[in-house]
Parts: structure tokens; sequence; C-alpha cells
């Protein structure tokens, strides 16, 4: 019974790392994985995005492996009308400002798309504090921000910690409530003895 007990115990812990560690982590030795998530849009979608203070609209290019992409110009069009430009930085960022409240189409590359821009006091919860272009063939844009301006990068260790302490909490629940089990099957029998 104490084997069968420890097998059960010994599977739960193996496959405990798997359930914990983000899959990404595991395979960042194999790939390049980036620092935030990609939030994909359906095209001709316009997404929500919020102005900073300055009226800038902030944003990141990257290629579809995670790598930022370095000196592509990004053009902010309202309409047919240039509004402004701007070239990425090392870490593929790029703001553009002076802008208002408004649609604004956002291109860099092949990439194109659509996002509704807001100020601080006006944007709904679901506006992004930046725009993400996606270069590559195809183009996609999407958006980011919740990781890297709430928690910064330490995301994943908050996620990380916060699973490994519940899935213990609830491995330790599961062998109390075994152990409580068995003593009770062990009280039962000696109660029907004579």
């Amino acid at each position: 019974m104490n084997i069968l007990r420890m097998l059960k115990i010994a599977a739960i812990l193996l496959a405990l790392p798997g359930i914990v560690l983000p899959q990404s982590r595991v395979l960042a030795s194999e790939q390049k994985v980036s620092s935030f998530t990609v939030k994909l849009v359906k095209p001709n979608s316009i997404l929500d995005a919020r102005l900073n203070k300055d009226g800038a609209f902030t944003g990141r290019t990257i290629e579809h492996d995670g790598t930022p992409v370095v000196g592509a110009i990004v053009v902010v069009k309202r309409g047919q009308t240039e509004i402004g430009q701007s070239v990425t930085d090392e870490h593929g960022n790029f703001a553009v400002g002076n802008l208002k409240s408004g649609v604004y189409e956002v291109s860099s590359g092949a990439t194109t798309g659509s996002y509704r821009l807001w100020t601080e006091g006006t944007a709904p919860p679901s506006a992004k504090p930046h725009g993400l272009l996606v270069l590559g063939q195809n183009g996609t844009r999407g958006q980011y921000g919740l990781t890297e301006t709430i928690f910064g990068s330490n995301l994943g260790l908050i996620l990380l910690v916060t699973t490994t302490a519940l899935s213990a909490a609830a491995l330790a629940v599961s062998i109390g409530a075994e152990n409580l089990a068995h003593e009770a099957k062990n009280i039962a029998k000696q109660s029907k003895s004579p």
C-alpha cells in the first residue's frame, strides 16, 4: 500500500515541472522567444491603444521570432495624410508624438494596421499602452503592454512562483486527505474488531 502511495507522489512530482513551467521557458534554449505576449488580431480590425501623457503613440516592431527590428520606419497616417513617423531604436521601440484621439493607420514595411488612439483620461479598459507591429511576409499587428507595464519583465517569474505555490498546496491537501481517509479506515477496522 505504501509503495503505491509513493508511486503516486513520485508521478505527481515528476509531472509538476511540466505543468508549472511555461512552455516558452522550456523551449527557450531551442528557439528565441520574445519576453512579452503577442495578441494577434484579425485583418481590418481596429485596436484600441492609449496615448501617453505627452500625446505620443508608442510601440514596438519585431520579426515573427520576436527579434526587435532596428531602424525600421514607422509611419502614422490619418486618412491619406501622413501625421508623423519614427525610426525604431535598438529594441525595436518607436514613438510618434503630438497625436490626438482618433483612428490612425500605422505601418512599417508590409505591415499596416488601424489603431483607435485614446487620451489617458478617455481610454477604455481594453486600450493597451503600446502598439505592436510584427514584420514579415504578410505582416501582423497586435498589442503588448500588460506584462511589461504592470509587472516589468518579471511576470513569468511571478506566475511561476504563484503556480508552484498553488500546486504544492494542492498536493499537500491531497496527501492530507488521503492520510485522513487511511486513518478513518484503520479506526473503522479497529472498532469492528472484538
